[in-house]
């Protein structure tokens, strides 16, 4: 007989037994009454969000005050079926004798209306003092001629006991799954992409005050990890006068491939839904079906982002979407009506710009033929920016500024692709000095081992210019001249500071009060 053991290698055997699974992605969710709202597949609340994201919720074990009821409930017709379900080796399942107690408590069973004589069954797990977390597949059919269908109703009955209902019985007000799970379904892939395998169900009444409600704990299953299934399995091993007492089986997280977790622990149909839960009962994922190409192995759907976020959404009745959802690597925003939100966008001081699709964009985009800089996590830029090695100028609008700009009591000058100038620059056919900072210079300035003059609108000068009562020469160039120097025919002696001399014999030339000088 095949003994069951806890092989952390099965995970090579994964790689060949199990074929290829999506990734989860950012979710549309359909309710039964038609309500439909978009999940972020992020727990970022919004782009560039630093701060430490929800990473798991706190279960409650509630006061254990019993409504106990008969469960006269019609025979269920069959179990929803999304795959082949295995007892691994020997049979390890065991009876809860007692599910008043915790976490067992927790665990509801699920019976799903198909039009008033088809009764299916399934396990749930309570997760809030009115909601249910199940498989997808137990909320819209997967198989058979459920198929494509939503039930009718959902009654929920925790803890329950043979034809013992501790906590009586509890009917929905709605449930739901997500858009993609219904499109698999309904496009061909075997029974529902099992990656996307997750519903959520809210209750008319707050039972799980009563059972209490088991916590979540998203993306943190462990291969090696223990874990425990505990659920309805119609076959109940073989006592089908019980085919409604719960059971409960343990065993190891074996391997973690895309948004799937494989485990050694025995399940079977009716164990659909079941909550997959740590040693701190803390739900890691929701079991759906075994592997598909083998019997060693059972598979559960990840507890993802999408999920977690879902699954709290509903918990908080805030099925209007509203704020920043990541969808498949974009960023959408949605108003306080759930509304998608295009083009500009102010939210918490800060300006976005998605696309006509919504998408936020980032980098620069162009605007009613203005240019604009949005950064990684879509803010609109303003004021200086240094975007790849180069320095630009956003005006406070965000409008990237070029010619010349007064900024910061200084004037700058950004050519025609918005890079700010530095150094020489002929503009308008005047030569302008921009320092290493972008400003633009007047008066003396030394450059090039020389010194040039700039007046106070920043023009390079050249020729005879007075400046602070003095005389000084720039050639063509601009360069101030020093020494002797013959000037429309006339010689002038400049001395070491370029000031022109006005006195004195030098070289036995007489210099005149003009300047002009005379061999002696």
């Amino acid at each position: 007989m095949y003994i069951k053991k806890t092989i952390l290698g099965l995970a090579v055997l994964l790689s060949v037994s199990v074929g290829g699974v999506s990734s989860a992605h950012a979710m549309t969710v359909v309710g039964h009454d038609n309500n439909k709202f978009t999940v972020s597949d992020s727990n970022q609340r919004y782009p560039g969000d630093s701060s430490a994201p929800l990473q798991s919720t706190q279960g409650s074990n509630g006061s254990g005050m019993q409504n106990p009821q008969t469960n006269n409930f019609p025979p269920i017709s069959e179990i929803p079926n999304s795959g082949l379900n295995a007892v691994i080796g020997n049979d390890d399942r065991k009876v809860v004798s007692d599910t008043t107690v915790s976490p067992y408590r927790k665990i509801v069973l699920l019976r799903m209306d198909y039009g008033g004589t088809n009764y299916y069954q399934g396990t749930g797990v309570m997760v809030s003092p009115d909601t249910v977390l199940t498989a997808g597949h137990c909320v819209y059919g997967s198989d058979g001629p459920i198929k494509g269908k939503m039930p009718d109703s959902i009654t929920v009955i925790p803890a329950n006991n043979g034809q013992i209902m501790p906590f009586s019985s509890s009917s929905t007000s709605t449930y739901y799954v997500s858009q993609d799970y219904i499109n698999s379904v309904n496009t061909g892939n075997t029974n529902g992409d099992p990656t996307l395998d997750i519903g959520v169900i809210k209750l008319h009444s707050t039972v799980g005050n009563q059972t209490g409600f088991m916590g979540m704990s998203h993306n943190s299953a462990t291969v090696g990890e223990a874990a425990t299934i505990s659920g309805y399995p119609h076959d109940a091993l073989g006592q089908q006068n019980f085919p409604m007492k719960q059971y409960y089986a343990s065993g190891n997280i074996a391997a973690i491939q895309g948004n799937n977790i494989y485990y050694d622990i025995d399940m079977t149909n009716g164990d659909s839904g079941s909550p997959v839960y740590n040693n701190a009962e803390q739900i890691i994922g929701i079991n759906t079906r075994d592997s598909g190409a083998t019997t060693v192995l059972n598979c559960g759907t990840n507890l993802t982002d999408a999920y977690f976020n879902m699954t709290n959404q509903i918990i908080k009745n805030s099925t209007v979407s509203n704020g920043w959802m990541l969808n498949e690597g974009k960023w959408y925003f949605y108003d306080d009506k759930g509304q998608l939100s295009k083009g500009e966008i102010q939210n918490n001081g800060y300006i976005y710009y998605t696309d006509v699709h919504g998408a936020m964009q980032t980098g620069w985009q162009v605007i009613d033929g203005h240019y604009y800089y949005f950064n990684q996590d879509g803010h609109l830029l303003v004021g200086w920016q240094l975007i790849n090695n180069n320095w630009f100028y956003m005006a406070t609008d965000g409008i990237m500024q070029t010619g010349w700009q007064a900024i910061d009591n200084g004037w700058f000058y950004f050519d025609n692709n918005g890079f700010m100038q530095k150094g020489w620059q002929l503009i308008n056919n005047n030569w302008f000095y921009l320092n290493q900072n972008g400003r633009m210079q007047t008066g003396w300035q030394a450059i090039d081992n020389g010194w040039f003059y700039f007046d106070q609108n920043g023009f390079m000068q050249k020729g005879w210019q007075s400046i602070n009562g003095k005389w000084y020469y720039l050639n063509q160039n601009g360069w101030m001249q020093t020494g002797w120097q013959q000037i429309n025919g006339q010689w002038y002696y400049l001395n070491a500071d370029g000031s022109m001399a006005t006195s004195g014999v030098i070289d036995g030339w007489s210099i005149a009060g003009s300047g002009v000088a005379t061999k002696q």
